[in-house]
């Protein structure tokens, strides 16, 4: 049986629409297997006209009526999104190359143009008016979400949030930027600030935005008008990308699925969090918050104190996977290996190694994975794995079976061959170069790879 061409750096190696074989059949659509509903990052969510909205990469949209339980959409775009805000009457979404979608339901969405190319962080609504920050200093203004104007922000540093209050625009970014209007057109900075900030919001007394200074340390200022800021660094090592003002006081979300509380916007205090992943958005409907993340991470909580991951399904990063005719195989990061039957339920295989595995393949009697260190691994049935080889210099990054032997390739164009999986030896060395996959259609071998 020769190895099936499935590798990709997927989340977990699960989008099964269809089995592909060398003579396939065509594909029909692709649907996520795991983790569920969908693994691509969420950059934006948003509450308004009875549910949830949350976008991100690709175009992904979700949406949810209480927050727990979330349905996949289509926005019709390939644009990764990077925010969504409801204006009373619509959603309104941004991202990369200067995508702006506007949605009446959350569900059908139409494009419209703003005639800019720089990827869009964050987009707010004041009550009257729409204001977008990106990149290189990008600031967009449109009171309906069709016409949009491309104000001057007077920096090139990247913007990273925005918020209104006091009847002034709030706009943070990169290298201290800390920006300021009175009606949207016209920007000022404010001056003596260091570090990069990612997150501002308003609680309708002050402002407050959360940056980090070298060496990763946080820095969380805070100002009544939007123009003079005060703060310090607190002991706390962690950048926050979002930042909302609850019931229950502030509540920010951030890098490694950090969150944190406070009640005066000074003092913080760390949440237990169920998740490591980055989590990039809040957003609350007045009973439930929810935020948003990387891996299409979604949390819900009642009182910011306590979360739920709606979605705990394996996040760990696959390499590659394989199939017996009756089980799936799929390795990945720190010797991961997740065993289905289906493709749709996976379960955890100790694999023996901490180190990566890159490429795996079914003789038809042995699964055998290969990865860093020279590291092979065995199993007869994808669940007890047994270690072949010792820690080398090198890495193995693909292996395939010929119909009569494994052959593995890996750094310094290494090809190695084993008869059963248990015994190595290398017979070919390939230039210098490193080989990243092998193939063969059952007369001649081809490898790629690169310096």
């Amino acid at each position: 049986m020769f190895k099936a061409w499935s590798r990709a750096s997927l989340l977990l190696a699960g989008l099964l629409g269809c089995v592909a074989w060398a003579s396939a059949l065509e594909c029909g659509v692709w649907d996520w297997a795991n983790p569920r509903p969908q693994g691509n990052r969420l950059g934006g969510v948003a509450w308004g006209a009875g549910h949830f909205v949350a976008v991100g990469t690709a175009g992904s949209v979700l949406t949810s009526a209480d927050g727990q339980d979330w349905t996949t959409g289509n926005a019709r775009t390939r644009h990764d999104l990077a925010d969504v805000v409801w204006t009373g009457s619509e959603f309104v979404a941004v991202g990369d190359g200067g995508a702006i979608l506007a949605s009446p339901d959350g569900t059908l969405w139409s494009p419209q143009s703003a005639g800019v190319t720089a990827n869009l962080r964050r987009v707010i609504w004041t009550g009257s008016r729409l204001v977008a920050v990106g990149d290189a200093g990008a600031i967009l203004t449109s009171s309906d979400g069709r016409r949009w104007t491309a104000p001057s922000s007077g920096t090139a540093e990247d913007l990273f949030d925005a918020a209104f209050g006091a009847g002034r625009f709030v706009a943070v970014g990169r290298n201290g930027v800390l920006l300021w209007s009175a009606d949207g057109a016209r920007w000022q900075a404010s001056s003596g600030w260091v570090g990069s900030f990612a997150s501002v919001a308003w609680n309708g007394t002050s402002f407050v935005t959360w940056g980090t200074i070298f060496p990763g340390y946080a820095l969380i200022l805070s100002s009544s008008d939007g123009v003079s800021w005060d703060g310090d660094s607190p002991n706390i090592q962690s950048q926050v990308a979002s930042l909302q003002w609850t019931d229950a006081g502030w509540v920010g979300v951030g890098a490694g699925g950090s969150i944190y509380r406070s009640g005066d916007g000074v003092s913080w205090s760390p949440v237990p969090s169920p998740t490591a992943s980055d989590l990039t958005r809040l957003a609350s409907n007045g009973a439930t918050l929810v935020a948003v993340g990387a891996r299409g991470t979604i949390l819900a909580g009642s009182d910011a104190a306590s979360w739920t991951n709606r979605y705990p399904g394996i996040r760990t990063t696959m390499s590659d996977i394989a199939f017996d005719g009756q089980t799936y195989v799929a390795v990945g990061v720190y010797g991961t290996i997740l065993v289905s039957t289906d493709g749709e339920t996976w379960s955890r295989a100790d694999s023996g190694v901490g180190n990566w595995l890159l490429g795996v393949a079914w003789s038809g009697s042995e699964f055998v994975a290969v990865g860093q260190g020279g590291r092979v691994v065995t199993s007869p049935d994808g669940t007890a794995w047994t270690v072949r080889t010792p820690e080398g210099p090198g890495w193995l990054f693909d292996v395939l079976w010929d119909g009569g032997r494994f052959l593995a390739v890996g750094t310094d164009g290494q090809v190695l061959e084993s008869a059963g999986g248990t015994t190595w030896r290398r017979i070919a060395t390939v230039f210098q170069n490193r080989l990243n996959q092998i193939a063969w259609n059952g007369t001649l071998y081809v490898a790629v790879g690169g310096e």
